[in-house]
């Protein structure tokens, strides 16, 4: 009976030390894909703002796009930095924070075409990454950074 006893503690100290190696496999990987979710929430967080800032600054040229008593829109300059301050910071000034992380009045187009005014958006994503996946790709480097693009044509009001 003694040894039957010294075989479980035995196997029991085995067991352990297996559980410690299958964790120590297993664990980077599940970190890999917290990290890695996280990465797409921030992806589509910045996706729907970018949209919803479009949107919004196709509606506030819209309304403001025809000059005076004419029916032809005017797009002189300062209503398209007024739109890209408002797109950017969310008032006219430009001044305050950017609404997004990195996003600059210059990634903002604004044209028009007939009576519809049309607001362009290219956002540089960045990722947490970086290009730190390099060693993962043997040693070449891998762009993790991606440009995002909103685009919202409205027909302009009087």
């Amino acid at each position: 009976m003694t040894t039957a006893r010294y075989d479980n503690k035995k196997s029991l100290r085995l067991m352990q030390g297996a559980v410690l190696v299958e964790t120590t496999i297993v664990l980077p990987f599940l970190f890999l894909l917290m990290l890695a979710s996280i990465e797409v929430g921030r992806l589509l967080y910045s996706y729907n703002t970018l949209s919803k800032l479009t949107r919004d600054s196709a509606r506030f040229l819209s309304d403001r796009a025809f000059d005076g008593g004419f029916q032809t829109i005017d797009l002189n300059t300062n209503k398209i930095a007024e739109v890209r301050n408002f797109f950017v910071y969310g008032n006219l000034q430009g001044s305050g924070p950017a609404r997004l992380d990195g996003l600059n009045p210059e990634h903002i187009n604004v044209t028009s075409n007939g009576p519809y005014v049309i607001i362009e958006a290219n956002y540089p994503f960045t990722t947490i990454f970086g290009n730190a996946l390099t060693a993962l790709a043997s040693g070449h480097d891998l762009d993790m950074n991606m440009a995002l693009h909103a685009e919202v044509t409205m027909r302009a009001v009087n």
